[in-house]
């Protein structure tokens, strides 16, 4: 079990740094071919090098929506596609066992 949870997160962390490193390549290359080609020093060059870095907020919300089953119920949970569960108080319906005086069978009490 711990073995596959430590996959997972080593999973998780390569796809992680991959969106990163793919959403500020765009940056660097048009920093870098700014100097040399005019054309990259436009205002909508640079427009799109800020949208491909702020993609990186989209793509980390979806890559945790797609790997982790507890993110996935609370989005979900969240945009009313699923019901919320219902939370079990600690001191709410306890149960008790009790032997009864003539059998020797338990029975339970809920009070």
């Amino acid at each position: 079990m711990k073995a596959k949870l430590e996959s997972k997160f080593a999973k998780t962390t390569v796809l992680l740094t991959a969106a990163v490193i793919s959403s500020f390549i765009p940056i660097f290359a048009f920093a870098t071919l700014g100097s040399l080609v005019p054309l990259f020093r436009t205002n909508v060059s640079i427009r799109l090098t800020q949208l491909a870095s702020q993609l990186n907020s989209v793509f980390n919300l979806l890559l945790y929506f797609y790997r982790e089953h507890r993110f996935r119920n609370a989005l979900r949970e969240l945009l009313g596609m699923k019901k919320p569960r219902p939370k079990q108080s600690a001191v709410g319906d306890a149960q008790f066992i009790r032997k009864k005086d003539t059998f020797d069978s338990l029975e339970l009490l809920i009070v």
